[in-house]
């Protein structure tokens, strides 16, 4: 599988960052600001000065954006526009502030603040020939959704359309199609407790393997 010209200009002025010193290499773009795309919510504006925008090409073509929070309000007043972000039967996971580590993280992040991270498509990645190129983002062709209507996490190009990956298929480059969502909490900012979290949700909790794995919390998590 071929890269087409304008996914390789893309690649340009991109880090390569070493996986824990090991000789993998990822390449991301770090942005200091929200860059998703205009038609998302506008209650969300607000938050594009103070959020990180990661593009990341390891194997897997993804954006995250991670939004910090310092104000309880703020936050709880934007968690359902986030829920209409995410994709039906996407995950939530769930991280402790204090902890090492993120999703496809690379260590770019570090759940030192409360936060919601949003795991999206490549914003404007294409592949193939100008004239035929696939745009990796939506809409999809309903050909790649379940029966249930859910999209897999990762698409990869077949001819002139987009399939599901399936995990035991040669991996090539993967093109994230779901969209999912991450909680880095706190139980003050960011309180379980307070929010609606959706039925239809699979929850990945992670915080209890973080804290077997890097002793007391600095702060405080609720459960």
């Amino acid at each position: 599988m071929r890269l087409s010209r304008t996914s390789l200009r893309g690649v340009a002025g991109w880090l390569a960052i070493a996986l824990g010193g090991t000789v993998c290499l990822a390449l991301v773009r770090i942005s200091p600001s929200g860059d998703w795309p205009d038609d998302w919510p506008k209650k969300l504006e607000s938050c594009r000065p103070r959020a990180k925008t990661v593009d990341v090409a390891h194997g897997i073509q993804e954006r995250i954006y991670e939004i910090p929070f310092q104000n309880q309000a703020e936050f709880e007043r934007l968690w359902p526009v986030f829920l209409e972000l995410k994709s039906k039967g996407g995950p939530l996971t769930l991280h402790s502030v204090g902890r090492a580590g993120g999703p496809s993280s690379y260590g770019l992040f570090d759940n030192t603040l409360p936060a919601v991270r949003v795991l999206a498509p490549a914003h404007g990645a294409r592949v193939g020939e100008r004239a035929n190129a696939l745009h990796a983002g939506p809409p999809w062709p309903d050909s790649i959704k379940s029966e249930q209507g859910e999209l897999p996490e990762y698409v990869v190009p077949q001819g002139r359309t987009w399939v599901a990956h399936r995990d035991k298929e040669p991996t090539g480059f993967l093109f994230r199609a779901r969209v999912d969502l991450e909680l880095v909490v706190d139980g003050k900012i960011i309180d379980l407790n307070r929010i609606r979290l959706p039925v239809d949700t699979p929850i990945v909790d992670k915080r209890t393997l973080e804290q077997e794995q890097s002793g007391p919390a600095t702060q405080p998590t609720n459960r």
